[in-house]
């Protein structure tokens, strides 16, 4: 019987018994069983942040949207098979191929990429860019304007 057979028995909002007490390993490695398993292979329309190419070839990133955010990884052997990675970077619009996939360690899930092409510059970024050239133009950035950090904040 699986983890989420055994915690739906007899399943009361208020009842927890002793013996429905999981670790938190084999909780996660449930939830890996469950998204890995029901998900599989996906293609992910987003736009990349982050972009964080590794000493080992292999480049992390994260997908976003107007809704949300998932954390990518494309490994070295992935990556040297994708035209145009080198010109990739924050910003641009994607759909990436791939799997999802959960890393125990950080119990966070991701998608491990196999292929990813870019659709064009993400609207995110070009918001993103447009509100920091305003605020430049403000002025909010000149560095007459920053002040010190007080050693003892009275507030904050």
């Amino acid at each position: 019987m699986d983890l989420f057979s055994r915690l739906e028995e007899d399943r009361d909002e208020t009842d927890f018994p002793e013996d429905r007490i999981v670790t938190v390993g084999q909780l996660t490695s449930s939830i890996k069983a469950v998204l890995e398993g029901g998900i599989g292979a996906v293609s992910v329309r987003g736009e990349i942040s982050n972009w964080r190419p590794a000493a080992s070839g292999h480049i992390y990133f994260s997908l976003k949207d107007t809704e949300a955010v998932i954390s990518a990884a494309l490994f070295r052997g992935s990556a040297i098979r994708v035209k145009g990675v080198g010109a990739m970077k924050d910003g641009v619009e994607v759909i990436c191929r791939g799997r999802i996939s959960v890393y125990p360690p950080r119990g966070s899930y991701q998608i491990i990429v196999e292929s990813m092409e870019a659709v064009g510059s993400g609207g995110l970024q070009a918001k993103f860019e447009a509100l920091k050239k305003k605020l430049q133009a403000e002025g909010l950035f000149d560095q007459e304007r920053k002040r010190a950090i007080p050693a003892f904040p009275s507030r904050i």
